[in-house]
């Protein structure tokens, strides 16, 4: 039969659903042509297996989050305790204000407290970069639920170590003082001698509740029977009274103190 135009005309609409370029094609399609593909499956359906198909899960998206949250965290406090002058410190912990969670900032605070010699902490602590970061450890330190007692032991030695006489300061400690109490069984005995030592030293601001937490602090320290060395308890004796307790709480730290000095002493 010959090939007429008709006939041509008919082969060519039947392959084309099959065939992008062939010889019978007049030229390739354009850009917005539908696939093979869709033209053999109708619109309805394909909305229909395209809500069936699985959606990109966000778990690991948070995941992800959650390590890069502690990746910076970690980063933070490597970055603080590589730094090898209280001025580089307070510097470091104002430039990255905004991403210090309460334990970071704990951790600026006490390497602070650690490099400032006592006649340049004044000067420190008066400034306005200390103000901002002690601003931004209190709004993390109130809407920390449960922090550690590690943290708010580092937090009231170093306030003390400091000797920060500020409102803001007064509000943080006030605010210490009240967590100690309930849960002193979870604090080691460095760590209680570190807050009844910190609270001490802070006397001067006589903030709320630090009478309280220091009392609860010498009680539990003459309660427990166990091996401390001699400059803990020579801490706590020499904050018991600077603090004003009474004497029969100070005779017990004495006679801790005594012991541990015979126990720890030359043979």
């Amino acid at each position: 039969m010959p090939a007429t135009p008709a006939l041509l005309g008919d082969i060519q609409e039947r392959w084309r659903p099959w065939s992008r370029n062939t010889f019978l094609h007049a030229g390739p399609e354009p850009n917005d042509a539908p696939s093979r593909r869709s033209r053999s499956c109708p619109a309805e359906l394909r909305f229909a297996a395209a809500e069936r198909l699985p959606q990109p899960s966000t778990s690991g998206r948070r995941r992800r989050s959650a390590r890069g949250r502690r990746r910076s965290e970690v980063d933070l406090k490597t970055l603080f305790e590589m730094t090898s002058t209280a001025e580089g410190v307070l510097r470091v912990a104002v430039e990255h204000a905004q991403r210090l969670t309460f334990p970071n900032a704990v951790v600026a605070l006490r390497r602070l407290a650690k490099l400032c010699e006592p006649d340049r902490a004044r000067g420190l602590t008066d400034s306005n970069g200390f103000a901002t970061v002690l601003c931004r450890l209190k709004g993390t330190f109130l809407a920390n639920n449960h922090p550690q007692p590690t943290d708010i032991s580092s937090l009231v030695w170093s306030l003390g170590k400091l000797k920060v006489t500020s409102e803001l300061a007064a509000s943080v400690i006030s605010h210490a003082a009240l967590l100690v109490p309930p849960r002193l069984a979870a604090f080691s005995a460095e760590e209680l001698a570190n807050v009844l030592w910190g609270l001490a030293r802070v006397l001067p601001l006589a903030p709320s509740g630090a009478a309280a937490a220091a009392a609860a602090v010498t009680q539990e320290s003459t309660r427990r029977h166990e091996l401390v060395a001699p400059q803990l308890q020579s801490m706590r004796l020499w904050a018991a009274v600077k603090l004003g307790m009474p004497l029969g709480a100070c005779e017990g730290l004495l006679r801790r103190c005594a012991r541990a000095l015979h126990d720890h002493g030359p043979r």
